[in-house]
């Protein structure tokens, strides 16, 4: 249960940090 709950934060914050890579390429490439 402990292992779950830190895969899904790990998830959360790997989403958050391809979004904000996105959102900087994109701003970069523009």
């Amino acid at each position: 249960m402990i292992r779950n709950a830190w895969r899904s934060h790990f998830g959360l914050s790997f989403v958050f940090t391809v979004q904000c890579l996105g959102s900087v390429a994109a701003l970069l490439t523009r």
